[in-house]
């Protein structure tokens, strides 16, 4: 009996979305190993650019179509140089066609140059262009075997949001706000991060809705969610105190306004966090935070966001608050959000195909005019 009781309990807690369920925290998406001991980097993205036919096609002086691709597409400078290590003249026109009006990052042309077939490099080309992978994606998957690179980075997750630029986000609308006042801030923090994200504000909550995870009573909106991130405002004009839950994700918050407090088992200080700050929970990780009077940040996590909802919402319903109408209420919320999320990435990917497909379109079209 006591066999059969130990073999169902696991099997409970897996079903029932147990949050700190390792099972849950490794099928997290987008998150190799290496995301469990390194903060990851943003990487940057190189806008195409306008570039000087005579000095960009002087490897290929005899070639028209240097020129014709040149003059007609814009270009990041470096896939001039991978592009140009093809074998022969059709594969360097088919290479650069692919690269033609498209973003890449530095350590993704990096990547992608160092493997050893050109076939492989343009495949790898086609699926790193206009997509805002991190270093440690870009780290795991160069240690693959080079037949194996392009696959790895064309199944890595991309994210929406990226924490380092939601603080610079958070901390401009604090600098350009000249009073404390949350409900200013937020609604400046709000155009901000519409426009940098373009973001329909109109679909957004109107109303708040109290959230007690941890103990720590808040009240909440959230301007995005989905299966593997959110983004939403929360806090309390008053001070609040709680846990931090332990996730299947991780969560970064950035205070706009008041002061947070946290600290971890091991510490006898804590850690303060002031507008403009950053504070970042990683995986499985877990704190004690309080908060002064008012205090807002805004909170983004990335990962299973299915599996933090036992713990954030589930969990207070049937032993703090026996709400029902709240947990409703937050569910609903978060469930029109992310049937919006969905609709506006599935509108959003098929833009970038017909894109792409129209732009190798024209630049054949052209080559073959010359």
């Amino acid at each position: 009996m006591r066999a059969f009781l130990a073999l169902l309990l696991p099997c409970v807690l897996v079903l029932t979305g147990c949050s700190d369920s390792r099972r849950n925290v490794k099928r997290a998406p987008g998150y190799p190993d290496v995301f469990a001991t390194k903060l990851f980097e943003e990487t940057q993205m190189l806008p195409a650019e306008r570039l000087d036919p005579a000095a960009s096609c002087q490897r290929w002086a005899s070639a028209p179509w240097c020129q014709t691709l040149i003059e007609g597409w814009s270009f990041v400078p470096e896939t001039l140089e991978l592009c140009g290590a093809e074998s022969d003249e059709a594969a360097v026109i088919d290479c650069l066609s692919r690269a033609a009006d498209r973003q890449f990052s530095p350590l993704g042309l990096e990547t992608c140059g160092a493997l050893q077939s050109p076939k492989h490099r343009r495949t790898c080309l086609e699926a790193i262009g206009d997509r805002h992978l991190e270093t440690p994606q870009y780290l795991y998957c160069a240690q693959k075997p080079s037949k194996k690179v392009a696959g790895c980075l064309a199944d890595a997750h991309e994210y929406k949001f990226h924490p380092d630029e939601l603080q610079r986000i958070v901390q401009r609308t604090a600098e350009d706000t000249p009073t404390t006042d949350p409900r200013t801030l937020i609604g400046n923090l709000e155009d901000n991060l519409a426009g940098a994200y373009a973001l329909d504000r109109t679909q957004w909550p109107e109303n708040y809705i109290y959230n007690f995870a941890g103990g720590a009573t808040t009240h909440i909106r959230a301007m995005y969610c989905a299966l593997d991130e959110y983004l939403l405002i929360v806090g309390a004009p008053i001070n609040v105190n709680g846990y931090s839950g332990r996730y299947p994700a991780e969560v970064h918050d950035f205070v706009f306004t008041g002061l947070m407090h946290d600290f971890e088992e091991h510490d006898f200080e804590s850690h303060d966090f002031t507008a403009g700050a950053w504070a970042y929970l990683p995986h499985g990780g877990h704190r004690v935070y309080a908060t002064e009077t008012p205090t807002y940040m805004l909170e983004y996590a990335r990962g299973s966001v299915p599996g933090m909802l036992n713990f954030g919402i589930r969990h207070p319903r049937h032993a703090i608050t026996r709400d029902r109408k709240n947990m409703k209420q937050q569910i609903r919320m978060c469930a029109s959000r992310a049937l919006a999320a969905n609709k506006a990435n599935r509108q959003g990917r098929r833009a970038l195909r017909q894109t792409k497909r129209k732009t190798l379109r024209e630049i054949r079209r052209a080559l073959r005019g010359q």
